[in-house]
């Protein structure tokens, strides 16, 4: 049998909805406990198409309109 994973990487689109996953993640390592896992966070720039690393902060503008569009709200 394969042993688990020990890197996780999670990649979201810029949206603010989206950056709860990123949140979860880090709330279920830290209940768990485990430090063995590397976790490397990225976002798509949904602009640009750029990949970029994802760091814990809040919604910034760009996020804000591309969320409005990608829910319908023009």
């Amino acid at each position: 049998m394969d042993s688990p994973s020990k890197e996780i990487t999670v990649i979201t689109m810029e949206v603010p909805c989206c950056q709860a996953l990123h949140m979860m993640v880090r709330k279920v390592l830290m209940e768990i406990s485990n430090d063995k896992h590397v976790v490397k966070h990225y976002i798509v720039r949904l602009s640009s198409g750029n990949l970029e690393e994802w760091r814990l902060k809040g919604p910034n503008k760009s996020m804000l309109v591309y969320e409005r569009i990608s829910h319908g709200c023009h």
